[in-house]
């Protein structure tokens, strides 16, 4: 069998030096990646010198007006013919040459539809990010089963906990209405 072709994906918006430690990253890879597609809001904020750091970057300018987080995202996967998209956010600083390698692997077991990396939480970051990205992202690799709506619930239920328990923090008042009203 062939190894699939991988293109990286990542809308940006105002990218700076953490784009570029991304970038940097990127050349490390164990793992061959066909392109890194772009596409940044506002021309004027982006730095050319991003196009140098990598040679197949190809980067699509649009107007802030004109992006859509969903539709942006399924636009630029429909430009792409890759065997297996890799979608990042600007600021996914890889952690190691690793992680294209360790994601594309997940798709040789065939009930794998998609895959995603942990994002560690950054040093110094509020309780409530560091408390999701351990939950949404923990040390274990798992396979994620549920039927649609499964989990969002258990998420919210388990952070509040969390946050008005006071685990490894001040305890806080936390409240939520949801739209039942509940």
């Amino acid at each position: 069998m062939n190894k699939p072709i991988v293109d990286i994906l990542i809308p940006t918006y105002r990218p700076g030096q953490e784009f570029e430690e991304l970038l940097l990253g990127l050349l490390k890879q164990t793992y061959p990646v066909r392109n890194i597609l772009i596409v940044n809001t506002n021309a004027s904020l982006w730095d050319s010198r991003f196009e140098q750091i990598v040679p197949n970057l190809y980067v699509d300018h649009v107007e802030q007006r004109q992006f859509d987080h969903g539709g942006t995202r399924a636009a630029m996967a429909d430009s792409s013919d890759a065997d297996l998209l890799l979608f990042m956010t600007q600021d996914a600083i890889p952690a190691d040459e690793m992680l294209v390698e360790h994601l594309v692997m997940q798709f040789s077991l065939p009930q794998v539809k998609a895959a995603y990396a942990r994002q560690l939480p950054k040093p110094g970051c509020s309780t409530l990010e560091a408390y999701t990205r351990g939950f949404n992202y923990p040390p274990e690799s798992d396979i994620k089963v549920s039927p649609p709506g499964g989990g969002k619930t258990t998420l919210l239920r388990d952070l509040i906990r969390a946050l008005s328990d006071g685990e490894g923090h001040p305890a806080l008042r936390v409240g939520v209405a949801d739209e039942r009203g509940e």
